[in-house]
């Protein structure tokens, strides 16, 4: 899956403090709105972030509220 590829290359890891971070960047802005016609759209996190799951015991995910369900 490509998503999930992305996922892997973008990961940044801080061994000093234990943590990961996937961060944004200002191209996600208009993700919204390029979603409402997409196929699968509930479940594109999901299956972007199935790739790296078994590597961690939680992930905090932080969007804005228009996109909270």
């Amino acid at each position: 899956m490509c998503e999930a590829q992305r996922v892997t290359d973008a990961v940044l890891k801080d061994r000093a403090k234990n943590l990961d971070l996937l961060p944004a960047s200002v191209s996600l802005a208009g993700g919204e709105v390029e979603l409402i016609d997409a196929d699968e759209r509930e479940s594109r996190l999901n299956k972007a972030l199935s790739l790296v799951e078994p590597d961690y015991q939680f992930v905090i995910i932080d969007c804005p509220p228009s996109l909270a369900s």
